[in-house]
């Protein structure tokens, strides 16, 4: 009889859909610069949110979304820079959703230099600290008594060598307090290192 449907019609019109996720976070175009991210946005409640760098990439299940409102906010770890497009898709029982399609531009901040050291000399105090080994991190930038531009940029040295400063022409008996970060070439900076002084004291033995 025109107009009835059909057994399988009406069992394919049962099935499910499965809206895309809508993303907020991150944003289309957005910088990632930490391996760990926030994603956040809304879906199904009880939908189950993947993410895969690429077409072709691991799948990664970021978690249930619980809230009512569908509401979700799920860390996510990336391992590769460059300019990525990253799939996102909702989950419910056997059916899956498009792919919301969101591309970024992942670039690391270098790691923070550690074992930051100050010693006083005569009018003079050496800097150092332990060299970052990431390859494109090409320069230190100091920073001296909490000023928030550096005083000085020190480049990278060889693998093997200690960077170090030789902060000149100083009062002795006064106390110099010296931050360093790490510079990658993009001009990412990493996290400002912990603070260290040095009271330059008079010695003929210590000229630099």
């Amino acid at each position: 009889m025109l107009g009835q449907l059909s057994p399988l019609s009406l069992q394919a019109s049962a099935v499910p859909k499965v809206q895309s996720p809508v993303i907020s976070a991150p944003g289309s175009g957005a910088g990632i610069s930490t391996p760990t991210f926030i994603v956040s946005g809304k879906s199904e409640k009880g939908a189950e949110i993947i993410m895969r760098v690429g077409a072709g990439g691991e799948l990664l299940s970021l978690g249930l979304v619980i809230a009512e409102d569908g509401s979700f906010n799920f860390p996510a770890t990336i391992g590769i820079e460059g300019s990525l497009s990253i799939y996102f898709t909702a989950k419910l029982g056997a059916f899956e959703s498009a792919a919301k399609i969101v591309p970024v531009a992942v670039n690391f901040r270098p790691e923070m230099p550690q074992e930051l050291a100050a010693e006083g000399k005569d009018t003079w105090v050496l800097v150092k600290w332990s060299r970052v080994n990431a390859e494109d991190v090409v320069r230190y930038a100091i920073f001296r008594d909490g000023n928030l531009q550096p005083m000085v940029s020190v480049a990278q040295c060889p693998a093997g060598q200690v960077p170090q400063h030789r902060d000149l022409a100083l009062t002795n008996g006064r106390t110099y307090s010296y931050r360093v970060q790490a510079v990658d070439s993009a001009g990412n900076t990493s996290d400002m290192s912990v603070s260290v002084s040095a009271v330059p004291v008079a010695g003929p033995e210590w000229a630099p």
